[in-house]
């Protein structure tokens, strides 16, 4: 017993944190493992319980019917004697015994040779007295046997947790995916599996990252250091003597000045793909005809695609009401007003989607970019405006080299660059991408690629809003 007062020792901050650990503890949601090992054991105790409770009931009654008369016959005849009385002596018994001794009392009658009536009586005190704890007695047999087989189980259970606690260790030490589990864990041993193959993929997956950020430091070293080379040697040249002649001047001045551009749009590249990291993409939506958003962008890249011998084209597939100024020549700024307004006046309802055009204009450049570097010369890339129940796609095809599947799933990767021979005439920081994801997750919409057959198709969706 708690001497009076004891509990008031206690600090009751001590016991308000102690309740609350334990209500912490009570309401944490349960994994799916845990109750699929809860649901097996629950299943075989019962399952064991009942199978007990039904062969204790058929031995309970066989003893009953086979064991428990001849059981009586000899407790009654060791714990009590016979006693013989004449019919005076019956009598005389009879009126001075007590209830309770008549109620344990034993009597037979019966006629000697002689034709006198002679009675037989015997005590059955203790034999009742042991009757009486039969029922009780079987209780507490039946409730030793559930209590023996629930101690069994309990036994099980803490070598499941002894055998889990084991396989989780060798999770995190072992590289080998499958998990050595009983059959009765099955369930749990295919979660595991599952859980361990998604950890080592995962880890590989960071590990390929992480090569692929180490290559970029050499790359952005070696992409950084050629046009910064090349823009202090022509810069150097133009410190010669006014004897140099302008038009070699004026040439050497228009290659630094493309070198520093370059340079500019790695350093741009990084810088963009950096701050999206750290903060959520600003979107500055507005309503804007979605094919001549198209069109100037293929217009943007007219001169390029020119030097390359390489035809863009603009088509909508399945339109309703289209209408394309494809004579306007200008890149699209959401700085400009008379931009917007062209934009919006040019607008039908069915082409008219509702967007930041400025970052993706972005996106649609990059994945365009990525087209034309990659496009065979003399073919076409095709900017495709599909309009989906859900939203507007943007599909730039273009016919070149063929990427592996194994490629398509990471050339949305942040440094992710198909070519490893690091062509600097194809490609920037492998960030070109990576922004044009980020830039669809944004608009709550996303970028997919598919290669077959030579054909490559970056999609773009834009939801509506």
């Amino acid at each position: 017993m708690i001497p009076h007062g004891a509990l008031a020792t206690r600090s009751p901050y001590k016991i308000e944190s102690t309740m609350k650990s334990y209500m912490d503890i009570k309401n944490q949601p349960k994994s799916p493992q845990a109750r699929i090992l809860r649901g097996i054991l629950f299943r075989k105790t019962l399952l064991y319980l009942l199978l007990y409770t039904a062969c204790f009931a058929l031995l309970a009654i066989w003893a009953n019917s086979a064991l428990v008369p001849q059981i009586a016959n000899t407790i009654a005849d060791r714990t009590s004697e016979w006693l013989y009385y004449n019919p005076e002596q019956y009598d005389a018994f009879i009126q001075n015994a007590t209830p309770e001794q008549l109620y344990n009392l034993q009597v037979y009658s019966g006629t000697t040779e002689d034709g006198t009536t002679q009675y037989a009586l015997r005590d059955l005190t203790i034999y009742n007295t042991l009757s009486s704890f039969k029922i009780p007695t079987a209780l507490c047999l039946f409730f030793l046997g559930a209590l023996g087989i629930a101690f069994i189980m309990l036994n099980k259970s803490l070598q499941y947790f002894d055998t889990l606690s084991y396989s989780v260790a060798k999770l995190l030490t072992d590289k080998d995916p499958n998990v050595d589990l009983p059959e009765d864990l099955s369930i749990v041993r295919s979660e595991l599996t599952t859980l361990k193959k998604n950890s080592l993929a995962a880890e590989q997956h960071a590990l390929d990252a992480e090569k692929r950020k180490n290559e970029l430091v050499a790359y952005l070293a070696h992409d950084i250091r050629t046009p910064l080379t090349s823009i202090l040697g022509y810069l150097s040249l133009l410190k010669e003597p006014e004897t140099l002649p302008n038009p070699e001047r004026k040439h050497y001045a228009e290659i630094a000045l493309n070198k520093a551009e370059h340079l500019e749009e790695l350093i741009e590249e990084l810088f963009e793909i950096t701050r999206y990291n750290l903060q959520s993409i600003p979107l500055e939506r507005e309503n804007f005809n979605v094919e001549l958003f198209c069109q100037q962008i293929a217009d943007d890249f007219y001169p390029e695609a020119k030097q390359k011998n390489v035809t863009i084209e603009v088509c909508v597939t399945n339109p309703s009401d289209t209408t394309a100024d494809t004579s306007q020549n200008k890149s699209l700024s959401t700085s400009s007003t008379e931009n917007s307004e062209k934009l919006n006046n040019h607008s039908s309802d069915n082409l008219v989607i509702f967007a930041d055009p400025e970052k993706l204009a972005r996106a649609a450049s990059n994945v365009l970019r990525n087209a034309l570097a990659y496009a065979e010369p003399k073919s076409i890339i095709k900017l495709e405006i599909i309009q989906a129940p859900k939203g507007t796609i943007i599909a730039i095809q273009n016919k070149g080299k063929e990427i592996s599947p194994t490629h398509l799933q990471s050339i949305f990767e942040k440094f992710f660059r198909e070519d490893s021979s690091r062509n600097s005439k194809q490609g920037g920081a492998g960030l070109g991408l990576a922004i044009a994801k980020e830039i669809m997750l944004a608009h709550g919409g996303d970028i997919t690629a598919t290669s077959e057959q030579g054909i490559t198709t970056f999609r773009l969706f834009i939801p509506k809003v």
